[in-house]
């Protein structure tokens, strides 16, 4: 992948990682290509940053005095804390269903008919489902299980938590922006203060630490 593809997809807000763009992720762990990719985001108040395991690079801003900078990270954090409990409530299904006492990570790889399959003969399951449907503003949730299962798969894919292993396969890994998505959450949970302030106050807190890298 050329330079230049790897910088477009950084500044388009998208991880990369093993799963999701292996070449661009190869690159970007090439300290001279790391390098040359820095050098061109820097004039645009950009850095690459990586998640703490490692498994994700993403362009992070470097300074937050600009207003117009201040705005679009809030609606960055915006978009990222309005996934935060879908996506956990998504994580700690599957983990139910696979009877798991450890977090799913990067990878890790999970089957949408084996989760049909799976809910079809567990109530309890299949309502917590039901309960995600509505937490995502989905219409199916009187919808047949197959087709529940599969609108909160595409949700979980447009969000970039997953992605098919194989197009048409239905088979999913989680992505690098997985272990993101654990670090903005631990932080979170780490300075309880922040969900007492008010919206502003919040996402300015959490973007000088989570999205400055």
């Amino acid at each position: 992948m050329s330079i230049r593809e790897t910088t477009e997809m950084l500044l388009s807000g998208r991880f990369i990682c093993s799963v999701t763009a292996p070449e661009a992720f190869n690159d970007l762990n090439n300290p001279e290509t790391h390098e040359t990719i820095g050098a061109l985001l820097r004039p645009l108040n950009r850095k690459i940053s990586r998640t703490r395991g490692g498994n994700a690079f993403y362009a992070s801003w470097i300074s937050l005095e600009a207003n117009s900078d201040r705005d679009a990270v809030t609606r960055e954090f915006d978009a990222v804390r309005n996934q935060l409990r879908p996506v956990i409530t998504f994580v700690l299904e599957l983990m139910d269903c696979d009877l798991r006492d450890h977090p799913l990570n990067v990878g890790d790889i999970v089957s949408e008919a084996e989760i049909v399959t799976i809910l079809e003969n567990n109530t309890f399951l299949n309502e917590r489902n039901t309960a995600l449907l509505r937490l995502l503003n989905s219409k199916h949730t009187n919808s047949p299980v197959p087709v529940q299962v599969r609108t909160v798969f595409d949700s979980m894919k447009k969000f970039g938590i997953i992605a098919e292993t194989i197009e048409g396969s239905r088979r999913f890994q989680f992505t690098g922006k997985l272990e993101y998505i654990y670090e903005v959450l631990e932080f979170i949970n780490s300075r309880e203060q922040i969900l007492e302030k008010n919206a502003e106050e919040q996402s300015l807190a959490v973007q000088g630490d989570v999205f400055n890298g």
